[in-house]
């Protein structure tokens, strides 16, 4: 190939590949050797690649432009975030994950009735007492405490339970922070309590006789960010309802009252015969059951206890000294190994690992320490809780590098998405399809299903970088620079309430459609991110697998 500059005659030698997106992949520049007396003495350049589209003369010219004698290309970091990303995950975590703990039980029934932190719940959170000595836990919607069936927690006799929560926000279902029910068509054995769509308390009790409650009492305004005193009293008679210290509603019961026989107390969530539901988005401390049905004086100096910075006693005493059969803290230390975001959010925006994805992987980016993470396709993840800013209304870009092989599944890599009710479609989702191609769909609200772009297939064990815009109107897929795909989507909906995952999909849940494979380097942008930066992301690693040195050669004007 003959480059010329005035009246000289550049000479450069090069081979390479052309991949099937037209660039030069992993070409190497090596030296012209002169023939003749001619000697090599022009200056050497310091070049990684060069991107060439269809191996053009044009796109040498520019990459040699762009690089100066004795300059390489920027560290990838450097040009993520160049582009200020509010979320930047680069997943180069090591060691190994924290134990995790059962919750303890301080009430009477012991470790027999010691509960468990099912899927995602954040412990280590600001309690509800003012005094403080105490953490909470913090359950996004998806995750919550199951404590197994124990006798003495279940009194057919009169009984107490009581709890702090503080909701996240106003909801337009049922969903349920405390319940211990044996709940089927033909049964109500048991209690729960609900926050309502009217954004009020609610406290049920049934029994095993009917389909049916025998006494709903109702009453308070929930305050979401606000903690929250709740106790819901049965005293062989009546339920009575108190929020923060004070009776709110009390009703008789219609009918005899039937304790739960067998099914777990949920703590966040309803927990069924044939499974959990009801999710709760809250932070809940200090939750308690007593055999007996506590005065309106004892519960009131709960309340009063737990909002006072000096306390006459701890408030862990207090609660002791009426005897309850279960009580949990929930002041368990860290469960998960965090995932560091390297963003403009900070820590608010970091993700938890969940399962047990393997850590410590060889990662994307050549000759950098930071590694990449493994996930096992059965129940790997790593969640990050909701945040408004990464859910833009308007325009944003999001990306991830993937490696995997074959499959027959859905397999999503990221995902932050809400699909509750069903086909009230929100969000935005990369997968590998059955089919082993790419994909990215967008969320388009009620009825509009999941507008979606395919892109090229899988290429087994190769690192693929996959980005998605959305401008305002369309979406655009681009797979490792080229775009691959767009279609309009003017009434995109974003997820409101939903984690985002990396690793698994289906967010508004536990998850499905888990990922087998690698992933590294995850970003989120607020705007939509110029093609040209998007393919310097992807140039940055694959176009320089190597540094080399060419030699341009001056040779005389003939």
């Amino acid at each position: 190939m003959l480059l010329v500059n005035a009246g000289k005659r550049l000479k450069l030698a090069w081979s390479g590949k052309v991949s099937r997106h037209g660039r030069c992949e992993a070409s190497r520049v090596t030296p012209f050797q002169p023939s003749g007396s001619l000697e090599p003495t022009s200056p050497v350049f310091f070049m990684k690649s060069c991107l060439i589209r269809h191996c053009s003369l044009l796109g040498l010219l520019s990459s040699l432009a762009s690089l100066s004698p004795g300059t390489v290309r920027a560290a990838y970091p450097d040009e993520i975030l160049a582009d200020k990303p509010l979320g930047y995950w680069r997943l180069g975590e090591t060691g190994t994950a924290p134990e995790i703990l059962p919750v303890a039980n301080l009430g009477s029934a012991g470790a027999e009735a010691a509960g468990a932190y099912t899927n995602f719940v954040l412990t280590g959170q600001p309690g509800a007492l003012a005094a403080g000595g105490n953490t909470a836990a913090k359950f996004t919607g998806t995750g919550h405490v199951n404590i197994p069936w124990v006798e003495s927690i279940n009194p057919s006799g009169p009984f107490t339970v009581e709890a702090w929560i503080n909701t996240a926000g106003p909801i337009t279902d049922f969903f349920s922070p405390l319940s211990s029910i044996n709940f089927s068509e033909a049964s109500r054995a048991g209690w729960q309590i609900y926050q309502t769509p009217t954004n009020q308390w609610e406290f049920r009790v049934g029994n095993d006789q009917a389909a049916a409650y025998v006494a709903t009492a109702t009453g308070g305004t929930v305050t979401p960010g606000t903690w929250t005193h709740l106790a819901a009293v049965y005293d062989g008679a009546n339920i009575i309802l108190y929020i923060n210290g004070v009776a709110v509603d009390t009703k008789p019961l219609t009918g005899p009252f039937s304790p739960n026989t067998a099914t777990p107390l949920g703590i966040a969530a309803r927990i069924l015969p044939t499974g959990v539901d009801r999710y709760l988005a809250s932070t809940m401390d200090e939750v308690a059951i007593y055999p007996s049905a506590l005065s309106a004086a004892v519960i009131a100096s709960h309340t009063a206890n737990a909002l006072s910075a000096a306390p006459a006693q701890p408030y862990d005493q207090l609660v002791l000294a009426s005897s309850p059969t279960g009580y949990w803290r929930l002041g368990e230390g860290p469960l998960y190994r965090s995932a560091a975001n390297a963003g403009s959010l900070g820590a608010d925006g970091a993700g938890y690992y969940l399962g047990d994805p393997s850590v410590a992987v060889a990662g994307v980016v050549p000759g950098d320490a930071n590694t990449a993470v493994t996930f096992d396709g059965v129940d790997d993840k790593i969640d990050v809780l909701y945040q408004p800013a990464l859910n833009p209304s308007g325009a944003f870009t999001y990306e991830i590098w993937a490696k995997s092989f074959n499959g027959s599944t859905h397999r999503s890599p990221l995902s932050s998405r809400d699909d509750t009710p069903v086909s009230n479609t929100a969000g935005y989702i990369f997968y590998l399809t059955p089919e082993n191609v790419w994909s990215m769909w967008s969320g388009a609200g009620t009825g509009n299903g999941w507008p979606a772009v395919d892109g090229p297939p899988l290429i087994e064990d190769e690192w693929t970088h996959l980005v998605g815009v959305y401008d305002g109107k369309k979406i655009r897929f681009i797979v490792n620079g080229v775009q691959a795909g767009s279609t309009s989507v003017p009434l995109f909906q974003r997820n409101s309430a939903r984690p985002l995952r990396i690793g698994g999909g289906a967010t508004e849940g536990a998850g499905t459609f888990f990922w087998q494979g690698e992933l590294d380097e995850a970003a989120v942008y607020d705007g939509a991110l110029p093609e040209a930066r998007i393919l310097n992301h992807y140039t940055t690693i694959k176009g320089a697998p190597e540094v080399v040195e060419p030699v341009i050669t001056l040779e005389p004007a003939a």
